[in-house]
């Protein structure tokens, strides 16, 4: 097995070039861990793909898969052209958010710069969000998408931050988690 550790903006996954294995869960919870493993938030797998250059799946250092990650896309972008699997430097990528465009800036044969179209997923243009109550959302699977508490007034929320006066902006929530707000 051989193991490539990259990191984006702090975000560090272990990527592979080939089938993903059927103990997947298990072996991104053993590689992850920080302590006995290699240490990552998880496994990025680059596969073949029907519908775009190259596939992407994530999966958690808790064993579950994720849609995407825009940090995590970006490195999968530079193994592609520096392992020589693609000389391209604009690539489309299939996550199981949709596919995603990659633009590469290359000097002298190293990736420089990646940047890529993070519009939302078809999922996400569904309102995750229903009311609890004036002050509770309860959040149906929002899958890792900022959402800006200012843009939840907008939806007609009334929003007031109490016991948690640091939080600006919902990152990620599991399925069915209950934020007070």
């Amino acid at each position: 097995m051989k193991i490539t550790k990259m990191q984006g903006l702090g975000n560090d996954y272990l990527y592979f070039h080939e089938e993903v294995p059927a103990d997947v869960s298990d072996l991104s919870i053993l590689l992850s861990d920080r302590h006995y493993g290699v240490g990552s938030d998880g496994l990025i797998y680059i596969t073949e793909s029907q519908t775009a250059d190259f596939g992407m799946r994530i999966f958690n250092a808790d064993g579950s898969e994720a849609l995407m990650c825009g940090n995590g896309i970006r490195c999968v972008g530079k193994y592609i052209y520096e392992k020589g699997m693609s000389d391209k430097t604009d690539l489309l990528i299939e996550t199981r958010s949709g596919i995603r465009r990659l633009r590469m800036d290359v000097h002298e044969g190293k990736v420089t710069s990646v940047s890529v179209n993070m519009e939302p997923s078809q999922s996400a243009r569904q309102s995750p969000l229903k009311p609890v109550s004036r002050h509770t959302l309860c959040i149906q699977s929002v899958p890792a998408i900022p959402m800006p508490l200012s843009s939840l007034t907008k939806r007609g929320f009334h929003c007031r931050r109490r016991s948690a006066p640091s939080l600006s902006t919902i990152r990620y929530f599991r399925a069915a988690s209950t934020v007070n707000l």
